[in-house]
């Protein structure tokens, strides 16, 4: 399993011959810091960092699912990649299939409300 972008970085449409179109995982545009020092920061600074922060996850994610888009998938199908669009009730057999790694990760966080709201925004990217 790979990130398409993984796969034309280092050219791997050129072997690849099946390539699964689905929502496995999200991709965002991020920026982060050590809380300590956010917290240290006067409210209006802290404020200006939550602001640009949504500004680059919702336009840096937008201009990311463009490329997606635009580039990294076309490069795959004329690398002569077939791609497999598995039908809802396939993809309902693998969230079952997958269902107790989720339940394995929340034993391992140790925090059932960290998890589940790690989970919801995946669900719902």
């Amino acid at each position: 399993m790979s990130y398409v972008g993984t796969v034309v970085s280092r050219d791997l449409q050129q072997i690849i011959r099946y390539g699964t179109v689905a929502h496995f995982g999200a991709y965002t545009v991020d920026a982060y810091c050590r809380t300590g020092w956010y917290d240290a920061q006067p409210p209006d600074l802290r404020a200006a960092l939550d602001a640009a922060g949504r500004a680059l996850y919702r336009d840096g994610t937008e201009v990311m699912v463009g490329v997606h888009e635009q580039d990294y998938l076309p490069a795959v199908v004329e690398g002569g990649v077939e791609l497999v669009e598995p039908s809802g009730a396939e993809l309902a057999a693998l969230r079952e299939a997958v269902e107790p790694v989720y339940g394995r990760w929340r034993e391992l966080l140790h925090a059932p409300g960290v998890a589940d709201r790690a989970l919801h925004a995946i669900e719902t990217a």
